[in-house]
């Protein structure tokens, strides 16, 4: 199940800080659905890559000012609607 609230919040945050679109909208909803029930949150091999590009991305604009990253094409095992 999806954190509607949870998502909304992480995908602004991620566009604030120039992750590409697709890749904070994966990322959100990687977040969103995670169960802390689950190992690893319940995240597969791809889920945790797309969060480690996130992280990559973000590591590599500290010190430097903002700047609009180029989009990337993102692969997650999460659904769109979250289910």
């Amino acid at each position: 199940m999806m954190n509607e609230k949870l998502y909304q919040t992480t995908k602004a945050a991620l566009t604030q800080l120039n992750v590409p679109n697709d890749l904070a909208d994966a990322a959100s909803r990687i977040i969103a659905t995670d169960d802390p029930s689950q190992p690893n949150l319940g995240r597969s091999p791809a889920d945790t890559e797309v969060c480690m590009q996130v992280a990559q991305i973000i590591n590599s604009q500290k010190g430097q000012p903002c700047h609009k990253s180029k989009e990337s094409q993102v692969k997650s095992d999460r659904p769109k609607d979250g289910n």
